[in-house]
């Protein structure tokens, strides 16, 4: 009776896996404009979340008089994975600001940005967002939220 049961629950779990390995194969792979590529080598589209990759695409960005957010993230933080879609669109609804995601696992730019306080408190937690203009750091948001709540904070800092 026990074997049955076993037997049974491993076959229906191993059938289970199957259908979802199955199901990814035909899931849909969107392909973010970030990866692989460096923002500053391509044209700057309005709207879109742009990857600063070097120190100096990092240099050119601060030294622009325009409204920025830098994402700071990582390819493993869930709460980064979960922002990442709302962030793009919030690029397309607040047009009129820059917005820009660093990759913490960048070693050399993560000790260019703390050597030169490019965030106001460092990057401590992820994600973490930093409103700039020009050389002010205006505000330094930290964690994961709502797209309505980030939405409601970036507007408060550069209305």
């Amino acid at each position: 009776m026990i074997g049955k049961k076993l037997f049974t629950v491993l076959f229906l779990g191993i059938l289970g896996t199957l259908i979802v390995i199955g199901a990814i194969k035909f899931l849909p792979i969107k392909k973010s404009f970030s990866h692989g590529h460096s923002a500053m080598n391509h044209p700057l589209q309005q709207g879109s979340v742009k990857a600063i990759d070097t120190i100096k695409e990092l240099a050119t960005v601060l030294k622009r008089n325009k409204p920025i957010i830098i994402k700071f993230h990582a390819d493993w933080c869930g709460a980064c994975t979960y922002i990442k879609e709302p962030f793009a669109e919030l690029a397309h609804e607040l047009s009129t600001i820059n917005f820009y995601e660093i990759n913490v696992d960048d070693q050399d730019l993560m000790s260019y940005i703390d050597e030169h306080k490019i965030a106001k408190d460092g990057v401590e937690s992820l994600p973490t967002f930093v409103l700039r203009q020009g050389n002010t750091i205006n505000e330094q948001i930290v964690g994961g939220m709502s797209k309505e709540k980030l939405a409601t904070k970036i507007k408060n800092v550069f209305s």
